[in-house]
């Protein structure tokens, strides 16, 4: 065993292999996430090279239980299986003891460089901010590839940035919330919430019609309708009958 513990990248939720695992299993990116955790700390026990025989396809979903888990991983490049087994392809960039080494080292030298600048900036006085100047917003590439749009004003650089798989799932917990629908029915409706979810997303203010839209799912629960996903579906294609069809 290398050791207790796995290098996992910041932000991992937004790579695009993540996406498209959780595509294939319609798995929210969260639980992609956690179960690659998984899978990933088992291998890292169990192997020094990341082939490991004897173990198939099957034995992964099992591992993580989710089937399709592990020819997911394969289509996104992560996984390779033949006869003899299954293998973890580039498993020591982040695997193994020389992996972990690399990555502490990396920390040490970022720590390092931050109290060297800490320092720097400790013996200048800040500049006195300029009060008449207005508060900017600020848009910013997404270094995964996607759009990334601020939600709210930005100052000091500061504010929050929301990717489209982000507000997708984001959408899908509230609304699902709000419609009290069991795991099983979440999943059953993940495909259509997702499709209100996506059109909503074009909107320029697309946070005020998601919550207006989560709104809609709310006032549909407890006043005695047999659907009330059908319901709020219905109350959707007529509030944005254009825009939006489920």
């Amino acid at each position: 065993m290398a050791g207790d513990w796995i290098k996992m990248r910041m932000e991992l939720d937004t790579d695009p292999a993540v996406m498209m695992i959780a595509n294939c299993t319609e798995l929210d990116l969260y639980a992609v996430v956690g179960r690659l955790h998984k899978l990933w700390s088992w291998a890292d026990a169990h192997t020094a090279s990341g082939r490991i025989d004897g173990v198939f396809g099957d034995d992964i979903d099992r591992l993580v239980t989710q089937f399709g888990f592990a020819e997911a991983m394969k289509s996104a490049g992560w996984l390779e299986i033949d006869q003899r087994g299954v293998l973890f392809p580039r498993f020591h960039r982040h695997n193994g003891k020389s992996a972990k080494d690399r990555g502490l080292r990396a920390i040490r030298q970022a720590n390092l460089r931050l109290r060297k600048s800490g320092a720097a900036r400790a013996t200048k006085a800040p500049p006195e901010p300029n009060r008449s100047e207005p508060i900017r917003s600020e848009l910013k590439p997404d270094r995964s590839g996607g759009t990334n749009v601020l939600v709210g004003p930005a100052p000091n650089r500061g504010g929050m940035y929301l990717t489209q798989a982000a507000f997708l799932d984001r959408f899908l917990v509230n609304v699902s919330d709000a419609l009290k629908l069991s795991s099983h029915e979440r999943q059953s409706q993940k495909r259509s919430i997702y499709a209100v979810g996506r059109r909503l997303w074009k909107f320029e203010d697309k946070i005020g019609a998601a919550a207006q839209a989560i709104e809609m799912a709310r006032s549909k629960v407890g006043v005695g309708l047999d659907s009330p996903i059908k319901a709020w579906q219905a109350t959707v294609n007529e509030q944005w009958p254009k825009e939006i069809q489920c």
